[in-house]
């Protein structure tokens, strides 16, 4: 059996494919069975290869299978590299007219073919090399190990030279047969260097080269593609897509960036040649709940030339979330426009409308199904809602013979320069003055003023008439007595881990609790303090419960303490005292420190002010070494501070005429005292 697989991307556009089995080549060097299919239409060039699959004759040996082709009617006969696996031989045909493979050896003394382009001579090289590899048999021979990839990189590297360079070069502002026909030349160069890199290492020979003729071939064929965009005006649309939609295939084939010569992406050519544009709709900024809101919208065929096709006919459907309008689709006229009222749902947030525009019944017929859906294209917009009219008053109450802002705010079409009243329904109080008129976003402001004295509720109604459909809104404005909290005390400075009470004192209200809040430290509901261990700068607050956007603050500075001990260096008394052996004290503590002392071997000093002031040696100290650790707490600011002294503690002989004379030294090894002072007794 045969069959032609043509993958996808081969192809431009839909073809009758047709293939017709041949039956024999009468003259040709082949003595064994003929198969083949010429191929239909004529002249047909793919951009990706098909593949001719064979049925492999039982008993044929690989040695005597050869793959040909021709162009045309019988033109450039010549060998083919062929494939043989499962029982099938497969090639690669990547034009129509013809190809197949011979089964049995070439008839004696009949001659090979002479190809007549660098690109079937290479082809017939490298077929002949693979035969006389297989008719080796062995794959270390010469024929494979060296005769067969010696040819394969001769082959393709004068393939490369005399042809795929020159075209390629050639092909820069050619006429654009001459630039596809070196492109798909390159085409099936590159296949051909890829299929031999996986049988054999032929990149380090054409690496260069492959780099080299990319870089060519995306020039010659931007080129000609911005040439295509360039004709894109519209005259013969389906011509002109037709043209871009095969530059495009083109670089897909060969994996060709556009974008690296300031070119449209390759999905996005068809649109850049011609397309539908759609204009940003006009729409409100704010939609109107409960008032029609008008929704117009332009689109035209576009072109890369940038003419406007609105002689095109477009139709639109319009999606509306949250909202209807009066005609959801329909026509565009000859200026590209589409108008609607779009109504918003009552109580929704926001209207999202999106559009979708395609081209209608009828419109450009030469086009195919594939590229009229190409055509479609949808915007989405979205936009907040809510009253006709809207108004609001101050943010809190107004103190008597204060003013507050009133704020009038239209939405959907026609917001500016339109009038609207405000005026008092009830209460005390004015409103000036008694009508103003929006601005361009819709926006009107009056003023409202309480009495001098007094307190109570003013309401305020902001009208508009909207074309007879009379709106108003109501807002209520307390009048009353602002407010006020104030912390004490209002600064104060602090250590890490000090307390301190604070209190809030409010006025302007019968309601005097407060919630306190800190934004360092931490503190109670009764507002007791106490600072963290973070040093800086932090707020206490006082927040009104009665009106909670009142609140006072104090300042609190936290430092780390200035309490620090001080001392007596560690120094030799008499041998015949027993005094004190360090003196310690401190400076800086706000209240009257605690100390704590514990040693092993030493005992405090304890004068008539009742605070330990040293320690001495107390004779219970052990052999080696003895520690003595004071502890300060100033009780008011709740600073500690601490200190060691480590001593080692042994006796020593200092009379050798009397032996029984035993003396302690105490040697001191760290702590706040001079090192290596020693204290005897």
């Amino acid at each position: 059996g045969m069959s032609l697989s043509i993958p996808a991307g081969a192809l431009s556009s839909a073809r009758l494919i047709t293939m017709t089995p041949i039956l024999g080549l009468p003259g040709s060097p082949f003595a064994g069975q003929v198969s083949g299919a010429l191929f239909a239409p004529d002249g047909l060039v793919l951009l990706k290869p098909a593949t001719l699959s064979l049925e492999l004759p039982s008993g044929t040996l690989p040695a005597d299978v050869l793959g040909f082709a021709f162009d045309r009617d019988g033109e450039d006969l010549h060998l083919t590299p062929r494939d043989i696996a499962n029982g099938r031989v497969e090639m690669d045909v990547w034009h129509f007219s013809g190809a197949g493979g011979s089964f049995g050896p070439f008839v004696s003394g009949v001659p090979t073919w002479n190809p007549g382009t660098a690109e079937t001579r290479a082809l017939q090289e490298i077929a002949l090399a693979q035969q006389a590899c297989d008719q080796s048999g062995n794959p270390s021979s010469q024929a494979c190990s060296v005769g067969f990839p010696d040819t394969v990189r001769a082959a393709l590297l004068r393939w490369y030279v005399d042809s795929v360079e020159p075209g390629l070069r050639n092909a820069l502002g050619a006429p654009s047969f001459q630039v596809e026909e070196a492109y798909e030349e390159w085409l099936r160069w590159g296949r051909r260097v890829k299929q031999a890199e996986e049988q054999i290492a032929v990149l380090n020979t054409l690496e260069q080269r492959m780099a080299e003729a990319e870089v060519l071939a995306r020039k010659a064929l931007a080129n000609l593609t911005l040439r295509r965009l360039n004709n894109c005006t519209g005259t013969a649309l389906p011509g002109q897509l037709v043209d871009v939609a095969r530059m495009a295939d083109l670089a897909a084939a060969g994996t060709i960036d556009l974008t690296a010569e300031s070119l449209p992406d390759v999905a996005d050519l068809l649109d850049a040649c011609a397309g539908i544009r759609i204009e940003q709709p006009v729409f409100p900024p704010i939609a109107a709940i409960g008032a029609p809101n008008r929704f117009s919208v332009r689109a035209y065929v576009g072109t890369f030339s940038g003419a406007q096709m609105t002689s095109v006919p477009l139709q639109v459907s319009l999606a509306i979330d949250r909202g209807d309008a009066d005609s959801t689709s329909g026509a565009l006229d000859s200026q590209g426009r589409f108008q609607t009222n779009v109504f918003a749902f009552s109580g929704v947030a926001n209207v999202s409308i999106n559009t979708t525009v395609d081209l209608a019944s009828g419109a450009l017929p030469e086009l195919s199904p594939l590229d009229r859906a190409r055509f479609e294209k949808s915007l989405r917009i979205t936009r907040s809602t809510q009253d006709r009219l809207q108004a609001s008053g101050p943010a809190g109450p107004v103190q008597p013979g204060s003013s507050g802002g009133i704020t009038a705010q239209l939405a959907g079409d026609d917001i500016s320069g339109r009038t609207i009243g405000a005026g008092i329904v009830s209460g005390p109080g004015s409103v000036a003055p008694a009508t103003a008129t929006t601005d361009s976003a819709g926006r009107a402001s009056f003023s409202f003023t309480a009495p001098p004295a007094g307190s109570g509720t003013a309401t305020v109604a902001v009208t508009f008439n909207d074309g007879g459909n009379n709106r108003s809104k109501q807002i209520a404005i307390t009048i009353a007595q602002a407010i006020t909290v104030s912390v004490s005390p209002s600064s104060v400075t602090l250590i890490i881990g000090q307390t301190m009470s604070f209190t809030a004192t409010v006025s302007g209200t019968t309601n005097t609790a407060v919630t306190w809040s800190a934004s360092g430290g931490s503190i109670g509901s009764s507002g007791f303090y106490t600072a963290g261990t973070t040093t800086g700068s932090f707020s206490v607050i006082a927040t009104s419960v009665a009106d909670p956007t009142r609140s006072g603050s104090a300042l609190v500075q936290i430092g780390p303490g200035s309490m620090r001990l001080i001392t007596n260096c560690f120094y030799v008394l008499p041998l015949t005292r027993f005094e004190d052996a360090v003196d310690f004290g401190v400076l800086g503590a706000v209240g009257n420190p605690i100390f704590t002392f514990t040693g092993n071997g030493f005992s405090a000093i304890t004068p008539r002010f009742g605070q330990p002031t040293g320690f001495r040696v107390s004779g219970g100290g052990v052999i080696g070494l003895n520690e003595a650790t004071l502890t300060v707490r100033d009780p008011e600011t709740g600073q500690i501070i601490t200190a060691t002294w480590v001593f080692d503690f042994f006796p020593v002989i200092l009379d050798p005429e009397n032996p029984q004379n035993l003396f302690f030294e105490f040697l001191l090894k760290s702590g706040p005292c001079q090192e290596g002072y020693v204290y005897r007794r």
